[in-house]
């Protein structure tokens, strides 16, 4: 399951001349992370000049999204919210974050004495 969630807004002040950002916060599969993803992801976005008003969308939308992540996914360790901050738009991803591949046991090659090949 992957989201998408758009929002168009010219950004305030210096930060309209500003390349485009992309980031990606990465949370624990549990309801906890929510009100913890939209903290920081509101902080984030006002310190790149996005208005209230457009942060309060996006974070609506977003929340519902990583919510319906939570539900309907499966289970899980970790999702995923990435953020791409333009001049004159926002586009944010949510999904699930694919796992992490299991350490297996260390690899080591002996031979056996005396051989040298």
């Amino acid at each position: 399951m992957r989201t998408r969630v758009l929002h168009s807004q010219e950004l305030a002040g210096d930060v309209r001349d500003i390349r485009p950002i992309r980031f990606c916060l990465v949370f624990p599969h549990e309801s906890l992370s929510i009100p913890v993803m939209r903290h920081v992801l509101g902080d984030t976005l006002g310190r790149l000049g996005l208005d209230e008003g457009c942060i309060s969308d996006l974070l609506l939308a977003v929340t519902e999204a990583c919510t319906n992540v939570l539900r309907h996914a499966g289970p899980g360790h970790r999702y995923e919210v990435v953020a791409e901050v333009a001049r004159n738009r926002v586009v944010l991803h949510g999904a699930p974050s694919a796992p992490a591949p299991a350490p297996g046991p260390a690899r080591r090659t002996a031979r056996p004495p005396g051989q040298d090949h």
